[in-house]
């Protein structure tokens, strides 16, 4: 049986329910186990054409990468140059091959990118006490006494937060780093207090806060060790945050430190009803809490409208004022701050 058509429907007769039979353009047959996506397809016929899959055809049709495979399906892969892995792949994925080639990608990726801030990191601190980038026999040194094995490790290690810069520069100049220990310790502490996280052990790592739960002074924070980025800064309640519980390794604790001025954007969601002049009565309530809008986006129907507010407050409290103003608002009939596509705010009752 040399047809492929042929071949399949033979295999349909005595088929392992947790087998399938797919094959290429070519007729070259292949065996995936049920459930195996266009992805998996594509590493059975090279790594280099599964790191690069953007799409595939079945039976001809475009499909998406999470379409299921059936037994007898003919599948051509979409490659790009463009197109890398993701960790949504992991999720696509479905054959221990694929997966693995995925996860080894990743993994690499992360460590060169975590390499090279590393590196940025380390030439900043150094340019900061105007010492020159030693050779590589005295990181390699350097990585030794810190119990690293190579430069790239160590390298690796501050890029991803595991040590800072400065412990790393101490093994180059510990003299100047003493001697102008004042200042910097000075200028360091403005800075983060400027910034106003304090990261526990570490003096000037790299952060952001997360966009997707927006914290702000007055709430619990916690923070993740993200490569290739720092810290990222999340409210405790955060359920972006509550899925990192099982990789403690990368958590860290960390504490507001903010100076009375700081201020941290907010958006907020209101309903409202359609009525002449709410849009004033809405921003004027946001103003008498001495409280900033950096922009607004309502379009007033003939009904209930929805619409959104970006506002500047110092902490939590401030928030909970500028709530409670606009909720008293005639026609407000609730406002809510948005967290990452969950509502949480106040209601009018």
């Amino acid at each position: 049986m040399t047809n492929p058509s042929e071949f399949l429907e033979y295999l349909k007769i005595d088929l392992f329910a947790d087998d399938i039979y797919v094959y290429t353009p070519a007729g070259e047959i292949k065996h995936l186990p049920a459930g195996a996506t266009p992805l998996d397809f594509a590493f059975t016929i090279h790594t280099e054409v599964g790191l690069h899959c953007s799409g595939a055809k079945i039976n001809g049709r475009i499909s998406p990468l999470t379409a299921k495979l059936k037994s007898g399906d003919e599948v051509s892969v979409l490659t790009s140059p463009h197109r890398q892995p993701s960790q949504d792949w992991l999720n696509i994925a479905t054959t221990s091959q694929a997966r693995a080639r995925i996860r080894r990608w990743l993994k690499q990726t992360g460590y060169d990118q975590s390499v090279a801030l590393g590196r940025e990191l380390l030439e900043r601190e150094l340019k900061k006490i105007r010492v020159k980038m030693p050779s590589d026999d005295e990181l390699l040194d350097a990585a030794q006494a810190l119990s690293y094995t190579s430069v790239n490790n160590l390298l690796n290690a501050l890029g991803n937060g595991s040590i800072s810069a400065k412990q790393v520069v101490s093994r180059f100049a510990p003299e100047r780093e003493e001697e102008k220990k004042p200042i910097v310790e000075k200028v360091l502490e403005r800075f983060r207090h400027e910034r106003g996280i304090k990261i526990e052990g570490m003096s000037n790592m790299m952060f952001r806060f997360a966009k997707c739960c927006q914290p702000i002074p007055g709430e619990p924070v916690i923070g993740y060790i993200t490569r290739g980025r720092g810290v990222t800064i999340h409210r405790a309640d955060c359920p972006a945050a509550q899925e990192l519980i099982d990789q403690p390794e990368r958590t860290i604790p960390v504490s507001w430190d903010v100076s009375k001025d700081q201020t941290f954007v907010i958006n907020l969601e209101v309903h409202i009803e359609p009525r002449k002049n709410i849009l004033v009565d809405i921003t004027e309530s946001i103003a008498d809490s001495n409280t900033n809008v950096r922009g607004v986006d309502i379009n007033i129907g003939d009904t209930i409208s929805v619409g959104y507010i970006v506002v500047e407050v110092n902490n939590l409290n401030q928030l909970e004022k500028v709530l409670k103003r606009i909720k008293k608002v005639k026609g407000v009939i609730s406002v809510s701050r948005t967290r990452g596509g969950s509502i949480t705010g106040i209601n009018k009752e």
